[in-house]
């Protein structure tokens, strides 16, 4: 079986409450403001490590949490620690996740030049003179792999584990049936 690791999980959401960003940026260090160059704060967060854009809308971006949990963890502490400069009765975060980015190391080497020859032309793009991979889409999911040579996979565009997983096994069943991959387990 390949080993999945997260390398970033990326959620969008509400605080569901308006933000005076100048007043946050003035009590939290962990804070970077100027409305003139962007409309959001950008708030750095050592654990989890983590930032997060919020607006005054009370809309949040965080990325760079490498768990599901770390970056629900990290809105929370976010949103406490707001709750305590604004002098809020309540905060309450929603988060949804929009990106699971992960790399896989299949442990067998990929002849790209085969591959792109042997799978459908419409789920990829092979062009070696442009990205030194192959750019797959995982046909009837939003998770997107860049396969490379050396047998690592990258993935983009899953919103849960369990669909990154389902694609990267779909993939390497594909590669086993066209004889493109031999003695990795899925």
């Amino acid at each position: 079986m390949v080993v999945i690791k997260v390398e970033n999980v990326v959620v969008s959401g509400t605080l569901g409450v308006s933000l005076d960003l100048s007043n946050i940026a003035s009590r939290i260090k962990e804070t970077k403001y100027n409305s003139n160059d962007f409309p959001g704060l950008t708030y750095y967060l050592d654990g989890p490590k983590t930032t997060t854009l919020l607006f005054e809308d009370g809309k949040i971006i965080s990325t760079g949490a490498k768990s599901i949990e770390d970056a629900c963890a990290a809105v929370e502490i976010i949103a406490q620690r707001i709750k305590e400069v604004e002098e809020l009765n309540e905060i309450s975060p929603e988060v949804n996740i929009q990106n699971i980015v992960t790399s896989t190391e299949l442990g067998a080497e990929l002849n790209l030049e085969a591959i792109s020859m042997s799978m459908p032309q419409d789920d990829m793009e092979y062009n070696p003179e442009r990205f030194p991979g192959i750019v797959y889409r995982a046909n009837g999911t939003g998770v997107t792999m860049l396969l490379f040579g050396s047998g690592k996979i990258v993935t983009t565009g899953g919103t849960t584990p369990e669909e990154v997983e389902s694609a990267i096994d779909g993939l390497i069943d594909e590669l086993k049936a066209l004889g493109m991959l031999k003695n990795v387990l899925s």
